[in-house]
């Protein structure tokens, strides 16, 4: 409704640029919706910015889960300990403006839930299909040329396409934060 709001009051705005526009627009019909809009978009403003930092720390979220997924599989696929979080991505967490809202403890609980989820369906899956999980490893372990943080970058990439453009450019800026050693 706030988006729809802010469209509205938008439109109008622009619509006063076309001169066959704006004669209509300048009815009071017109003039009482827009006006409408504009003061109930300036009321629930302070609800639209929350909107804004609940759905950024989602996102953040979803990053977080996707990296856990990343890690749970390069460190299976490795014959390693899964790792317990991200110690780097936390540290950006701990200093973001959005640790308020959930906090480090849901940021690891996400991390721990994703990573034992994941690692259970890998595993239920092979027996599922009877497939070797040794052969499975392998293939993983080929695709990261046998280096864990090739493999987790690669599983890092294969999630560009579950983000928006504007996401996408987030989730890739923390590239560089590789597979721990």
């Amino acid at each position: 409704m706030i988006t729809g709001l802010g469209y509205v009051n938008d439109a109008a705005s622009f619509a006063e640029l076309l001169p066959a526009l704006s004669s209509w627009l300048s009815g009071a019909r017109v003039a009482t919706i827009t006006s409408t809009a504009s003061f109930a978009g300036v009321l629930l403003f302070p609800l639209q910015q929350l909107i804004n930092l609940i759905n950024a720390n989602e996102t953040g979220l979803r990053f977080y889960s996707y990296r856990a997924i990343s890690y749970a599989i390069t460190a299976w696929a490795f014959d390693k300990p899964s790792p317990l979080s991200s110690p780097q991505i936390m540290l950006n967490v701990r200093n973001g403006p959005y640790t308020e809202v959930q906090g480090e403890s849901r940021y690891s609980q996400v991390w721990q839930e994703t990573a034992f989820s994941v690692t259970n369906k890998i595993k239920h899956t092979c027996l599922q299909n009877k497939i070797n999980e040794k052969h499975l490893k392998a293939i993983f372990k080929a695709l990261g040329k046998g280096k864990p943080e090739s493999l987790s970058l690669l599983l890092l990439q294969g999630f560009e396409k579950e983000f928006s453009h504007i996401s996408k450019d987030m989730w890739k800026s923390n590239y560089n934060v590789l597979y721990p050693k």
